[in-house]
Protein backbone atom coordinates (compact mmCIF):
# COMPACT_ATOMS: atom_id res chain seq x y z
CA UNK A 1 0.00 0.00 0.00
CA UNK A 2 1.30 3.27 -1.04
CA UNK A 3 -1.65 5.52 0.69
CA UNK A 4 -2.22 5.62 4.47
CA UNK A 5 -4.77 7.81 5.73
CA UNK A 6 -5.41 8.54 9.02
CA UNK A 7 -9.35 9.76 8.91
CA UNK A 8 -9.20 10.59 12.69
CA UNK A 9 -6.23 13.03 12.72
CA UNK A 10 -7.09 13.93 9.03
CA UNK A 11 -3.31 13.18 8.02
CA UNK A 12 -2.24 11.46 5.23
CA UNK A 13 0.86 9.51 4.48
CA UNK A 14 2.29 8.67 0.99
CA UNK A 15 5.04 5.88 0.74
CA UNK A 16 7.35 4.43 -1.54
CA UNK A 17 10.08 2.49 -1.39
CA UNK A 18 12.28 4.62 0.50
CA UNK A 19 10.62 8.17 1.00
CA UNK A 20 7.22 9.38 2.80
CA UNK A 21 5.59 12.60 2.29
CA UNK A 22 3.09 13.19 4.58
CA UNK A 23 0.75 16.56 4.93
CA UNK A 24 -2.43 17.19 7.35
CA UNK A 25 -5.54 19.07 7.64
CA UNK A 26 -5.27 22.33 9.35
CA UNK A 27 -7.44 23.63 12.14
CA UNK A 28 -8.47 26.29 9.87
CA UNK A 29 -9.63 23.58 7.01
CA UNK A 30 -6.59 24.22 4.90
CA UNK A 31 -4.05 21.73 4.54
CA UNK A 32 -0.14 21.61 5.76
CA UNK A 33 2.66 19.73 4.93
CA UNK A 34 4.73 18.02 7.44
CA UNK A 35 7.54 16.23 6.13
CA UNK A 36 9.15 14.95 2.96
CA UNK A 37 12.18 13.15 2.72
CA UNK A 38 13.59 9.18 3.58
CA UNK A 39 10.85 6.73 4.76
CA UNK A 40 9.23 7.03 8.05
CA UNK A 41 7.20 4.63 9.36
CA UNK A 42 3.30 4.96 9.66
CA UNK A 43 2.10 6.73 12.55
CA UNK A 44 -1.47 8.25 13.30
CA UNK A 45 0.12 11.97 13.91
CA UNK A 46 3.56 13.24 14.06
CA UNK A 47 3.74 15.95 16.95
CA UNK A 48 6.94 16.61 16.05
CA UNK A 49 6.06 17.84 13.27
CA UNK A 50 3.38 20.07 14.38
CA UNK A 51 4.85 21.78 17.59
CA UNK A 52 4.78 25.76 17.25
CA UNK A 53 6.17 28.90 18.16
CA UNK A 54 5.18 31.96 18.72
CA UNK A 55 7.33 34.62 15.90
CA UNK A 56 7.00 38.65 15.95
CA UNK A 57 5.99 40.61 13.04
CA UNK A 58 3.33 37.93 11.94
CA UNK A 59 -0.58 37.79 11.83
CA UNK A 60 -2.43 34.92 14.00
CA UNK A 61 -5.30 33.25 11.84
CA UNK A 62 -7.26 33.85 15.43
CA UNK A 63 -6.64 35.77 18.66
CA UNK A 64 -6.96 33.44 20.82
CA UNK A 65 -4.36 30.90 19.01
CA UNK A 66 -1.66 33.51 18.67
CA UNK A 67 1.46 30.97 17.30
CA UNK A 68 -1.62 29.67 14.76
CA UNK A 69 0.66 32.01 12.23
CA UNK A 70 -0.54 30.84 8.56
CA UNK A 71 3.11 32.52 7.34
CA UNK A 72 5.13 29.98 9.70
CA UNK A 73 3.35 27.09 9.00
CA UNK A 74 4.36 24.75 6.17
CA UNK A 75 1.43 24.43 4.01
CA UNK A 76 0.42 22.31 0.54
CA UNK A 77 -1.31 24.45 -1.66
CA UNK A 78 -1.31 28.07 -0.15
CA UNK A 79 -3.57 30.94 -1.00
CA UNK A 80 -3.09 34.95 -0.89
CA UNK A 81 -5.02 36.54 1.70
CA UNK A 82 -5.17 34.71 5.06
CA UNK A 83 -2.04 35.66 6.63
CA UNK A 84 0.92 34.02 4.47
CA UNK A 85 2.87 36.50 2.86
CA UNK A 86 4.97 33.65 0.41
CA UNK A 87 3.85 33.44 -2.92
CA UNK A 88 1.19 31.49 -3.49
CA UNK A 89 0.17 28.31 -5.31
CA UNK A 90 -2.63 29.68 -7.31
CA UNK A 91 -4.89 32.90 -7.68
CA UNK A 92 -8.31 33.79 -8.41
CA UNK A 93 -9.90 37.02 -9.41
CA UNK A 94 -13.43 37.18 -8.72
CA UNK A 95 -16.30 39.25 -10.61
CA UNK A 96 -16.06 41.73 -8.04
CA UNK A 97 -12.17 42.16 -8.20
CA UNK A 98 -11.60 40.22 -5.06
CA UNK A 99 -8.45 37.77 -4.96
CA UNK A 100 -9.29 36.58 -2.00
CA UNK A 101 -9.95 32.77 -1.54
CA UNK A 102 -10.28 30.10 1.33
CA UNK A 103 -10.12 26.81 0.35
CA UNK A 104 -11.18 24.06 2.90
CA UNK A 105 -10.44 20.34 3.10
CA UNK A 106 -13.90 19.06 2.10
CA UNK A 107 -13.14 15.21 0.88
CA UNK A 108 -10.38 12.51 -0.02
CA UNK A 109 -10.62 9.83 -2.90
CA UNK A 110 -8.17 6.94 -3.51
CA UNK A 111 -7.68 4.84 -6.66
CA UNK A 112 -6.16 2.04 -8.04
CA UNK A 113 -3.72 3.21 -10.83
CA UNK A 114 -2.71 6.48 -12.90
CA UNK A 115 -4.63 7.09 -16.06
CA UNK A 116 -3.59 9.68 -18.71
CA UNK A 117 -4.68 13.56 -18.71
CA UNK A 118 -6.29 14.54 -21.74
CA UNK A 119 -4.92 17.33 -23.64
CA UNK A 120 -1.60 17.09 -21.59
CA UNK A 121 1.42 15.12 -22.36
CA UNK A 122 1.40 12.87 -18.62
CA UNK A 123 2.30 10.04 -16.83
CA UNK A 124 0.60 7.08 -16.52
CA UNK A 125 0.68 3.05 -15.20
CA UNK A 126 -0.08 0.74 -18.17
CA UNK A 127 1.54 -2.16 -15.85
CA UNK A 128 0.19 -2.72 -12.53
CA UNK A 129 3.23 -1.23 -10.79
CA UNK A 130 1.11 -0.92 -7.70
CA UNK A 131 0.51 2.81 -8.70
CA UNK A 132 -2.00 4.67 -6.47
CA UNK A 133 -3.59 7.99 -6.65
CA UNK A 134 -4.76 10.54 -3.94
CA UNK A 135 -7.14 13.05 -4.72
CA UNK A 136 -7.95 15.74 -2.47
CA UNK A 137 -11.05 18.25 -2.75
CA UNK A 138 -11.10 21.42 -1.56
CA UNK A 139 -14.17 23.61 -1.81
CA UNK A 140 -14.90 27.81 -1.54
CA UNK A 141 -18.09 28.63 -0.43
CA UNK A 142 -18.30 31.82 -1.57
CA UNK A 143 -16.96 31.84 -5.21
CA UNK A 144 -18.23 27.74 -5.04
CA UNK A 145 -14.99 26.94 -6.87
CA UNK A 146 -13.36 23.43 -5.94
CA UNK A 147 -9.75 22.35 -6.21
CA UNK A 148 -8.96 18.54 -6.92
CA UNK A 149 -5.49 18.44 -5.47
CA UNK A 150 -3.70 15.11 -7.45
CA UNK A 151 -1.28 12.68 -5.96
CA UNK A 152 0.09 9.82 -8.22
CA UNK A 153 2.61 7.67 -6.13
CA UNK A 154 4.91 5.43 -8.00
CA UNK A 155 6.59 4.04 -5.29
CA UNK A 156 8.69 1.58 -7.16
CA UNK A 157 10.80 4.30 -8.60
CA UNK A 158 10.50 6.82 -5.68
CA UNK A 159 8.42 9.55 -7.22
CA UNK A 160 5.48 11.07 -6.44
CA UNK A 161 3.30 12.99 -9.47
CA UNK A 162 1.42 15.88 -8.50
CA UNK A 163 -1.32 18.24 -10.35
CA UNK A 164 -4.40 20.60 -9.59
CA UNK A 165 -7.84 20.70 -11.22
CA UNK A 166 -9.93 23.50 -10.61
CA UNK A 167 -13.95 23.31 -11.02
CA UNK A 168 -16.22 26.25 -11.18
CA UNK A 169 -19.15 25.03 -9.75
CA UNK A 170 -20.45 28.30 -9.41
CA UNK A 171 -22.89 31.14 -11.36
CA UNK A 172 -19.98 33.41 -12.49
CA UNK A 173 -17.08 32.95 -14.10
CA UNK A 174 -13.37 34.21 -12.73
CA UNK A 175 -10.06 34.41 -13.54
CA UNK A 176 -7.30 32.21 -12.69
CA UNK A 177 -4.41 34.74 -12.59
CA UNK A 178 -2.28 31.42 -11.69
CA UNK A 179 -2.21 27.82 -11.09
CA UNK A 180 0.93 26.15 -10.16
CA UNK A 181 1.30 22.45 -10.43
CA UNK A 182 3.11 21.42 -7.06
CA UNK A 183 4.13 23.25 -4.29
CA UNK A 184 6.44 21.94 -1.24
CA UNK A 185 7.52 23.91 1.72
CA UNK A 186 11.04 22.79 3.59
CA UNK A 187 11.90 23.47 6.96
CA UNK A 188 15.05 25.39 6.42
CA UNK A 189 17.40 27.13 3.59
CA UNK A 190 20.29 24.75 2.98
CA UNK A 191 20.43 23.62 -0.18
CA UNK A 192 21.81 24.70 -3.40
CA UNK A 193 19.90 25.19 -6.03
CA UNK A 194 20.68 22.87 -9.20
CA UNK A 195 19.88 24.15 -12.68
CA UNK A 196 20.55 23.33 -16.44
CA UNK A 197 20.77 26.40 -18.39
CA UNK A 198 22.17 27.13 -21.51
CA UNK A 199 21.00 28.26 -25.33
CA UNK A 200 20.71 27.09 -28.86
CA UNK A 201 23.21 24.12 -29.76
CA UNK A 202 24.84 24.35 -25.96
CA UNK A 203 22.24 23.34 -23.81
CA UNK A 204 22.01 21.87 -20.61
CA UNK A 205 24.57 23.43 -18.18
CA UNK A 206 24.98 22.36 -15.01
CA UNK A 207 24.71 25.59 -12.82
CA UNK A 208 24.50 24.94 -8.79
CA UNK A 209 24.20 28.02 -6.16
CA UNK A 210 23.42 28.14 -2.67
CA UNK A 211 19.98 29.38 -1.80
CA UNK A 212 19.88 32.85 -0.23
CA UNK A 213 17.23 34.85 1.47
CA UNK A 214 14.40 36.01 -1.08
CA UNK A 215 13.26 34.62 -4.70
CA UNK A 216 15.50 32.33 -6.86
CA UNK A 217 14.10 31.10 -9.86
CA UNK A 218 14.29 29.43 -13.49
CA UNK A 219 11.16 30.26 -16.24
CA UNK A 220 10.24 30.75 -19.75
CA UNK A 221 7.77 33.48 -21.44
CA UNK A 222 9.23 32.67 -24.98
CA UNK A 223 5.87 30.23 -25.57
CA UNK A 224 8.23 26.82 -24.80
CA UNK A 225 10.52 25.64 -22.01
CA UNK A 226 13.13 26.40 -24.18
CA UNK A 227 17.05 25.57 -24.78
CA UNK A 228 17.53 28.36 -22.56
CA UNK A 229 16.29 26.56 -19.44
CA UNK A 230 14.76 23.29 -18.69
CA UNK A 231 11.57 22.78 -16.66
CA UNK A 232 13.82 20.72 -14.19
CA UNK A 233 15.53 21.62 -11.30
CA UNK A 234 17.30 20.21 -7.78
CA UNK A 235 17.22 21.03 -4.40
CA UNK A 236 20.70 19.59 -3.03
CA UNK A 237 22.25 19.70 0.29
CA UNK A 238 25.55 21.15 -0.36
CA UNK A 239 27.81 18.25 0.94
CA UNK A 240 25.45 16.30 -1.71
CA UNK A 241 27.71 14.38 -4.52
CA UNK A 242 26.79 12.14 -7.67
CA UNK A 243 27.03 9.26 -5.12
CA UNK A 244 25.86 10.82 -1.64
CA UNK A 245 23.57 13.00 0.02
CA UNK A 246 20.06 14.46 -0.31
CA UNK A 247 18.53 15.83 -3.21
CA UNK A 248 15.15 16.68 -4.47
CA UNK A 249 14.46 16.52 -8.00
CA UNK A 250 11.28 18.74 -9.87
CA UNK A 251 10.06 18.30 -13.44
CA UNK A 252 7.23 19.77 -14.85
CA UNK A 253 6.17 17.60 -17.25
CA UNK A 254 5.12 21.02 -19.53
CA UNK A 255 6.90 22.16 -23.00
CA UNK A 256 4.93 25.65 -22.87
CA UNK A 257 5.84 28.92 -20.71
CA UNK A 258 6.76 27.40 -17.00
CA UNK A 259 7.76 28.57 -13.35
CA UNK A 260 10.10 26.74 -10.97
CA UNK A 261 10.84 29.10 -8.52
CA UNK A 262 12.30 28.93 -4.63
CA UNK A 263 11.52 31.12 -1.90
CA UNK A 264 13.49 31.78 1.21
CA UNK A 265 11.48 33.75 3.64
CA UNK A 266 13.23 35.82 6.82
CA UNK A 267 13.29 32.15 9.10
CA UNK A 268 14.83 30.17 6.56
CA UNK A 269 11.95 28.33 5.24
CA UNK A 270 11.69 27.72 1.91
CA UNK A 271 9.06 27.32 -0.44
CA UNK A 272 9.21 25.60 -3.75
CA UNK A 273 6.77 26.42 -6.75
CA UNK A 274 6.36 24.85 -9.91
CA UNK A 275 3.74 25.11 -12.78
CA UNK A 276 2.47 27.10 -15.94
CA UNK A 277 4.50 30.52 -15.51
CA UNK A 278 1.74 32.70 -13.78
CA UNK A 279 3.33 35.69 -16.25
CA UNK A 280 1.10 36.43 -19.42
CA UNK A 281 -0.94 33.51 -18.08
CA UNK A 282 -4.59 34.75 -17.54
CA UNK A 283 -7.61 31.98 -17.82
CA UNK A 284 -11.34 32.65 -17.41
CA UNK A 285 -12.97 29.43 -16.24
CA UNK A 286 -17.09 29.56 -16.87
CA UNK A 287 -19.44 27.77 -14.64
CA UNK A 288 -19.91 24.02 -15.01
CA UNK A 289 -15.60 24.48 -16.98
CA UNK A 290 -13.17 22.86 -15.40
CA UNK A 291 -8.86 23.58 -15.70
CA UNK A 292 -6.27 21.20 -16.10
CA UNK A 293 -3.02 22.01 -14.27
CA UNK A 294 0.02 19.94 -16.40
CA UNK A 295 1.99 17.32 -14.32
CA UNK A 296 4.89 18.15 -11.77
CA UNK A 297 7.21 15.21 -10.86
CA UNK A 298 8.75 15.09 -7.63
CA UNK A 299 11.47 12.56 -6.36
CA UNK A 300 13.47 12.12 -3.60
CA UNK A 301 17.07 10.59 -2.38
CA UNK A 302 19.10 10.46 0.21
CA UNK A 303 21.77 8.54 -2.14
CA UNK A 304 23.14 11.61 -4.28
CA UNK A 305 22.18 12.97 -7.56
CA UNK A 306 23.16 9.93 -9.67
CA UNK A 307 20.69 7.59 -8.04
CA UNK A 308 17.87 11.04 -8.42
CA UNK A 309 18.89 10.31 -12.73
CA UNK A 310 18.08 6.77 -12.40
CA UNK A 311 15.58 6.46 -10.58
CA UNK A 312 13.75 9.30 -12.85
CA UNK A 313 15.02 7.58 -16.17
CA UNK A 314 13.48 4.30 -14.99
CA UNK A 315 10.22 6.21 -14.07
CA UNK A 316 10.44 8.24 -17.91
CA UNK A 317 11.12 4.41 -19.35
CA UNK A 318 8.25 2.84 -17.63
CA UNK A 319 5.72 5.53 -17.11
CA UNK A 320 5.93 8.59 -19.46
CA UNK A 321 7.38 7.60 -22.39
CA UNK A 322 4.81 6.11 -25.27
CA UNK A 323 4.68 2.15 -24.22
CA UNK A 324 4.85 1.33 -27.76
CA UNK A 325 7.82 2.84 -28.19
CA UNK A 326 10.07 2.88 -24.77
CA UNK A 327 11.90 -0.26 -26.20
CA UNK A 328 11.75 -0.12 -29.69
CA UNK A 329 14.78 0.12 -32.28
CA UNK A 330 14.27 3.10 -33.91
CA UNK A 331 14.41 3.92 -37.36
CA UNK A 332 17.07 5.10 -39.57
CA UNK A 333 16.48 8.08 -40.83
CA UNK A 334 17.61 10.69 -43.67
CA UNK A 335 16.27 14.79 -43.43
CA UNK A 336 16.52 16.73 -46.08
CA UNK A 337 17.91 20.06 -44.83
CA UNK A 338 22.21 19.39 -45.02
CA UNK A 339 21.22 18.30 -48.73
CA UNK A 340 18.82 20.93 -49.80
CA UNK A 341 18.34 23.57 -47.26
CA UNK A 342 15.29 26.03 -48.47
CA UNK A 343 16.22 24.89 -52.30
CA UNK A 344 14.25 22.14 -53.32
CA UNK A 345 10.85 20.82 -55.03
CA UNK A 346 8.46 17.52 -55.30
CA UNK A 347 10.98 15.64 -57.59
CA UNK A 348 14.34 17.06 -55.76
CA UNK A 349 12.75 15.24 -52.56
CA UNK A 350 11.81 12.18 -53.92
CA UNK A 351 14.90 11.77 -55.79
CA UNK A 352 16.22 11.56 -51.95
CA UNK A 353 13.16 9.21 -50.81
CA UNK A 354 14.74 6.84 -53.58
CA UNK A 355 17.91 6.80 -52.84
CA UNK A 356 17.16 6.65 -49.18
CA UNK A 357 15.54 3.35 -50.27
CA UNK A 358 18.52 2.10 -52.25
CA UNK A 359 20.72 2.23 -48.67
CA UNK A 360 18.06 0.75 -46.50
CA UNK A 361 16.77 4.04 -44.60
CA UNK A 362 13.94 3.74 -43.32
CA UNK A 363 12.39 7.16 -42.72
CA UNK A 364 12.33 10.57 -44.18
CA UNK A 365 12.26 13.68 -42.43
CA UNK A 366 10.66 16.53 -44.30
CA UNK A 367 12.74 19.93 -42.55
CA UNK A 368 11.97 23.86 -43.07
CA UNK A 369 11.00 25.86 -46.26
CA UNK A 370 7.68 23.93 -46.54
CA UNK A 371 5.81 26.78 -45.65
CA UNK A 372 4.80 30.31 -46.74
CA UNK A 373 7.20 31.76 -48.98
CA UNK A 374 9.94 30.36 -46.74
CA UNK A 375 13.10 31.10 -48.97
CA UNK A 376 15.34 31.89 -46.32
CA UNK A 377 15.27 32.55 -42.56
CA UNK A 378 13.76 36.01 -43.08
CA UNK A 379 10.36 35.55 -43.59
CA UNK A 380 7.18 32.97 -43.12
CA UNK A 381 7.69 32.00 -39.63
CA UNK A 382 4.05 31.22 -38.31
CA UNK A 383 2.75 31.18 -41.79
CA UNK A 384 1.66 27.50 -41.46
CA UNK A 385 0.56 27.02 -45.41
CA UNK A 386 2.36 24.98 -47.64
CA UNK A 387 3.61 26.19 -50.49
CA UNK A 388 2.25 24.83 -53.64
CA UNK A 389 5.46 25.68 -55.92
CA UNK A 390 7.59 23.16 -53.67
CA UNK A 391 4.67 20.40 -53.20
CA UNK A 392 1.91 20.86 -56.09
CA UNK A 393 -0.44 19.04 -54.15
CA UNK A 394 0.03 19.32 -50.72
CA UNK A 395 2.42 17.79 -47.78
CA UNK A 396 -0.23 14.30 -47.56
CA UNK A 397 -0.19 13.58 -51.13
CA UNK A 398 4.27 13.57 -50.84
CA UNK A 399 3.40 11.46 -47.89
CA UNK A 400 1.86 9.11 -49.48
CA UNK A 401 4.30 8.87 -52.37
CA UNK A 402 6.71 8.70 -49.63
CA UNK A 403 5.12 5.57 -47.67
CA UNK A 404 4.54 4.67 -51.45
CA UNK A 405 7.55 3.38 -51.78
CA UNK A 406 8.14 2.16 -48.45
CA UNK A 407 5.21 -0.24 -48.97
CA UNK A 408 6.13 -1.84 -51.93
CA UNK A 409 9.32 -3.06 -50.48
CA UNK A 410 9.92 -5.79 -47.06
CA UNK A 411 13.18 -3.04 -46.27
CA UNK A 412 13.56 0.27 -46.21
CA UNK A 413 11.22 3.38 -46.00
CA UNK A 414 8.25 2.43 -44.18
CA UNK A 415 5.53 3.99 -43.70
CA UNK A 416 5.85 6.16 -40.54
Amino acid sequence: MAIHVDEAHQLFHLQTATTSYIFQVLANGQLGQLYYGSQVHVRPEYANLTKRELKNSMPAYALDQPTYQLDAIKQEYAAFGTGDYHRPAYQVTQTNGSRITDFIYDHYEVKQGKQRLTGFPSTFDDSGDDVETLVIYLHDEVTKLEIALNYTVFPNQDVIVRSATFLNHGTDAVTLNSALSGQLDLPDADYDMVQFSGGWARERHLIRTHLRSGIQAIDSVRGSSSPQQNPFMMLARPETTEDAGGVFGFNLVYSGNFLDQVEVDHYDTTRVLVGINPETFAWQLMPDKSFQTPECVFSYTANGMNQLSQQLATFYSEHLVNSQYVKKERPILVNNWEATYFDFDEEKLLKIVRKAKELGIEMFVLDDGWFGHRDDDHTSLGDWFVDHSKLPNGIGDFAGKVHHLGSNSASGLNPR
